[in-house]
């Protein structure tokens, strides 16, 4: 199965593996960021973090706000992260920290330990937002980013449609002790599938240093074998002037 667009034929074809990479990826920081949508203000009441419901809107804005707090202090951290060490290491780190976050914030009953976890697992140690562009598009090329940008925010899309959902129907579905806890294994399994699939199917797209310097000299010795004809040519018409003189 390959992904064609329908302009031109002559335009490469891509493989779906790494399409399912990125957007099981997608999937996953949706998942992270949105389930929380439906159930925030019951948390915050029934792990005594608000008095009541008509009291818990502020600490339920403040939980999803935290992993967006989290991203403005390492985005640019993680662009340079992709250049040094790679996109895929990068984006392997990001689903584990986001696998990580999911399970800790289930596990947790105190609101600094919550806001701790989604600013630091969820929020500035997921790198995907900054490379996501990256990757579309070095894995798809120009020619088909638009393809590959349809199925990954198709993907974002379908999960920020459930994700709530799932959140609200999974909440406390495995006692009060923690409530968030059933949620956030879900999160935490689509995490772990999306650091599987990365490991499996993401290629390295970082351009190669090596490969650079190597075309650099190839060039440079393409240069000068052009240039040997003409200095030799133009030595021997010094030499048959200077005999000619002579």
């Amino acid at each position: 199965m390959c992904l064609r667009p329908r302009a031109s034929a002559r335009v490469p074809t891509l493989g779906w593996k790494p399409v399912i990479a990125i957007g099981w990826a997608n999937a996953a920081h949706f998942y992270s960021l949105c389930s929380i949508f439906s159930y925030a203000g019951f948390l915050a009441v029934d792990c005594g973090w608000a008095a009541d419901a008509d009291t818990a809107g502020f600490v339920a804005g403040l939980l999803p706000t935290a992993v967006l707090f989290g991203r403005l202090f390492t985005s640019i951290l993680w662009g340079h992260a992709a250049d040094r060490c790679g996109r895929r290491p990068s984006m392997i780190a990001s689903m584990v920290a986001v696998t990580l976050g999911n399970v800790c914030f289930g596990l947790t009953t105190s609101l600094p330990a919550a806001l701790a976890v989604r600013f630091l697992l969820i929020g500035a140690l997921n790198g995907w937002v900054t490379l996501m562009g990256l990757c579309v598009l070095e894995c798809a090329g120009e020619a088909m980013q638009p393809v590959v940008w349809s199925y990954v925010f198709a993907t974002g899309s379908v999960v920020a449609l459930l994700g709530p959902a799932i959140g609200g129907w999974t909440y406390a579905a495995l006692g009060p002790r923690f409530p968030a806890l059933p949620p956030s294994l879900v999160g935490g399994a689509i995490g772990a599938t999306a650091v599987a699939v990365n490991v499996a199917w993401l290629p390295e797209t970082k351009p190669r240093a090596a490969s650079s310097s190597a075309s650099a000299a190839t060039a440079s010795s393409s240069a000068i074998r052009a240039a040997s004809p003409a200095a030799a040519a133009s030595s021997s018409t010094l030499r048959a002037a200077s005999t000619s003189f002579s």
